[in-house]
């Protein structure tokens, strides 16, 4: 929260820090500035044990273990990151950029899941249900996916 008073006669211009979701093959991540204390790269990436290469902008690589910071959830982590630019973080056979200014900066990674659905029809005549089914199995990839089911 920033307040800002204006009198109506000049320009004012501010800078907001506001959180950073972004997508990446399934993947959201947030990202929040923390102000104050150290350059670290700190989070979760919500599984334990799993290494995380951390490639500074300099090329300069470093590995921790999610699940080492547990302040930070099931998968925290903290990496120290002194240098200005971008960071490139691997874990899970994924890679991230995350653009770093020398502050402290909380990440939260999580896989994106979908909640299963069915198709439901309307009810139907046997035969026409039938037809319509021998339709769908004509196709390869929908021939396992449909069944009659009797109401």
């Amino acid at each position: 929260a920033k307040t800002i008073s204006l009198n109506g006669q000049e320009l004012k211009s501010t800078e907001l820090e506001i959180p950073v979701a972004r997508q990446s093959g399934g993947w959201l991540v947030e990202a929040t500035p923390r102000p104050g204390g150290l350059p670290l790269l700190v989070g979760d990436i919500g599984q334990p044990n799993e290494p995380i290469t951390a490639i500074a902008p300099s090329g300069a690589k470093s590995i921790v273990v999610s699940g080492g910071k547990p302040e930070y959830g099931p998968g925290g982590f903290e990496i120290y990151a002194p240098e200005q630019g971008i960071y490139t973080l691997q874990f899970l056979n994924k890679q991230f950029t995350i653009p770093v200014e020398g502050q402290m900066l909380h990440l939260t990674f999580r896989q994106e899941t979908e909640t299963p659905v069915r198709l439901v029809s309307a009810t139907m005549p046997r035969a026409q249900a039938e037809q319509l089914l021998r339709q769908l199995q004509n196709s390869p990839a929908l021939s396992s996916l449909f069944s009659l089911e009797e109401v």
